[in-house]
């Protein structure tokens, strides 16, 4: 009932334009974008894990990102988990997963934006999707911003910064687990999140993205 009324009160739209649609994002907007699912199986340092995206980061979805990111557009979350959802094959691959995580961000730097960009995405999956969604990471370092730094000093700055919380330690076990982030670049944050996750015994640990970019040199 509360969802109708506030569906009443404040009807969605799109993201992008604005225009009224049930899906928080118009054909045209989404033809624009020109979402695909990718997949590939990846490999640093020894640790495998497969990492999903559904495009690159350029163009139109990059203005996209930077506005959600930076740009206050909060109200954005809507519309790119729609986008996701509405990629059918990558859909029945995120039902085979028993968790949906995001990378976290630091308390002080959520606390200055105000709000995760990647937790309020994962969650919103989870829940249309019906998988189970924990944070099951957290930020114990202030570490610097990933995109201003160099190729080989994003990976020391990620080193140690994430711990799974204690009180999900024993949750992870055995289970298949999918990390959700905005963007892959270098793929140190990634494998860090996936480093500290496998110290629990998860059957397995996968990454899905928005955008797969390059490294703005």
């Amino acid at each position: 009932m509360l969802n109708k009324i506030l569906n009443f009160l404040f009807p969605p739209v799109c993201g992008i334009c604005l225009k009224n649609t049930d899906d928080w994002i118009c054909k045209s907007c989404l033809d624009k974008l020109n979402i695909k699912l990718n997949k590939c199986k990846n490999e640093i340092n020894g640790v495998k894990y497969n990492l999903y995206f559904i495009s690159y980061y350029k163009d139109y979805m990059k203005k996209l990102l930077i506005d959600y990111k930076f740009n206050n557009k909060s109200y954005l979350y809507k519309t790119f988990s729609n986008i996701i959802i509405k990629e059918n094959n990558l859909c029945k691959i995120l039902k085979s997963y028993d968790i949906i995580t995001s990378v976290p961000m630091s308390k002080n730097r959520q606390a200055i934006r105000g709000y995760s960009q990647t937790e309020l995405i994962s969650k919103e999956i989870a829940k249309k999707l019906k998988i189970d969604n924990y944070e099951i990471l957290e930020k114990v370092k202030e570490n610097k911003v990933q995109s201003k730094l160099s190729f080989y000093d994003r990976k020391n700055n990620v080193k140690n910064v994430f711990k799974v919380k204690n009180i999900f330690k024993s949750i992870i076990n055995k289970k298949n687990v999918i990390i959700f982030d905005d963007i892959y670049t270098t793929g140190f944050t990634a494998l860090e999140c996936i480093k500290e996750i496998k110290k629990f015994n998860p059957k397995k640990v996968d990454v899905l993205v928005i955008s797969k970019g390059k490294i703005e040199r």
